[in-house]
This record gives structure tokens, sequence and C-alpha cells, in this order.
């Protein structure tokens, strides 16, 4: 197998896999929207104000427990070796951020 067909289904197989992860999850796809477009991540606390924002702006309901699916969310999906985020070791407090090599598909 030459290096150019083994990049190519590992790029299917990555596509499929972040396909599967936002119909498992539509909060994954909704994470993906406010990190896209923030290479160097963003803090917890603007990612929940983000959105919040997306959700009014597309009259969508912010349950009461909104914030602790948000986590759970990011948490279940920043573990293991094809985490879909992460939170940067050379920034300080609590910023979360999205590999942007990995979340082609979403």
């Amino acid at each position: 197998m030459s290096d150019e067909s083994g990049s190519r289904d590992l790029a299917m197989n990555s596509a499929f896999e972040a396909d599967c992860l936002a119909q498992v999850d539509p909060m994954v796809q909704e994470l993906v929207t406010v990190l896209k477009p923030h290479a160097r991540g963003l803090r917890r606390w603007s990612v929940m104000r983000a959105m919040r924002e997306n959700r009014k702006r597309q009259s969508r309901d912010v349950p009461p427990k909104f914030e602790v699916e948000v986590e759970r969310v990011f948490r279940r999906f920043s573990s293991g070796p094809n985490a879909t985020f992460y939170r940067p070791s050379e920034t300080a407090g609590e910023v979360w951020a999205i590999h942007l090599e990995r979340e082609r598909g979403l």
C-alpha cells in the first residue's frame, strides 16, 4: 500500500468517524462550530457564551444543565489517541481547543 492510498484511507476513516460522532451527539457539531475559527482555542466561559448565543439565534432551547452537558461532551471527545478536542498545555486557565486535522468531517 502506498503512503498516498494509506493517507486517503485514513482520511476517509476519520471523516466516517467524525460523521458518526456528530450523529451520536449533535453537541459535538456545536462545539466544532464554536472552536473551529479559533486555532489557539477559547476559554471555557467564551465557549459557553458562544454556544448559548448560537442556540438563541437559532431559537433553540438552552436547557437548565446546559453547561454540564457541554462539559461532559468536551471531556468525552478530548480523551484518547483520536481526540477531537483538547486543552492546550501552553495556555493559562481553562482553554478548550480543537484538533483541526481531526475535525474535517464534522
